[in-house]
């Protein structure tokens, strides 16, 4: 019965001859080392939940808007990736990745809960006044929010917010530098005014993010220049026209 189970499921994962062979050694393998049911997780849970994961954070990157019609195309993205991979036949070079990865998992994990802790232990036991170390809580704050940011993706996608948000800026900035003297200057100025509040929101949500203490990164001030930049080239031009505001 368990070899009937595991060849169906070898003819669908694995439909090319090498992947065939390569899947039945690991399960061969598996079965000698720990058995049928510890087989069958190896073999089939642990790479179904890694390939899940991997294809939903890689349809996100691939269809970044958030309209309900966009779900479905993530959806069928991902079924499209599930089936070329399958198809392909790597779903053998999936089974070791997948262990693999579950150890790297556990391992930030921890380490993240450590630092977590950590920061409670500091924000007890050492602030200002209490005996605690220098800049320890604001070390410990950034270490965890950098680990978790690079676990969860956060600011990479706070970065793709303020790259959306500043091209719509720059488009707008645009209409600005192209007005005639009889255009609506008023209607284009604050529909940049808007625009701007929505930039400044997502550089201030950023820097929060990656700032240690009061020191900020190169990259956030280059934002903020970028900002300053274009403001100046709205401002020159809208003067012409009766609104510098």
């Amino acid at each position: 019965m368990a070899i009937d189970i595991f060849q169906a499921l070898i003819n669908v994962l694995c439909p090319t001859f090498d992947a065939a062979q390569r899947c039945q050694e690991f399960v061969l393998r598996r079965q000698a080392e720990s058995g049928d049911i510890q087989a069958l997780i190896f073999f089939l849970f642990f790479p179904t939940v890694f390939m899940v994961l991997f294809i939903y954070f890689l349809s996100n990157f691939i269809i970044r808007n958030d309209k309900p019609a966009d779900k479905g195309l993530r959806l069928l993205a991902g079924v499209a990736i599930l089936v070329f991979v399958i198809l392909q036949g790597w779903y053998p070079v999936i089974l070791p990745i997948s262990q693999i990865w579950y150890l790297f998992v556990i391992i930030l994990v921890g380490i993240w809960i450590f630092l977590r802790m950590l920061v409670g232990r500091t924000h007890e036991y050492g602030g200002a006044g209490k005996g605690g170390l220098p800049f320890a809580g604001e070390a410990v704050d950034y270490a965890t929010r950098r680990t978790k940011g690079a676990i969860t993706g956060e600011e990479k996608k706070l970065k793709r917010i303020i790259e959306s948000r500043m091209q719509d800026l720059e488009l707008t900035a645009d209409k600005v530098n192209k007005i005639g003297k009889y255009q609506d200057v008023g209607t284009i100025m604050a529909e940049f005014r808007d625009q701007k509040k929505t930039v400044i929101e997502a550089i201030d949500n950023l820097e929060d993010f990656v700032k240690f203490g009061a020191i900020k990164p190169r990259e956030i001030q280059g934002y903020w220049a970028r900002l300053d930049e274009i403001t100046g080239r709205v401002k020159k031009h809208s003067k012409q026209y009766g609104d510098g505001d």
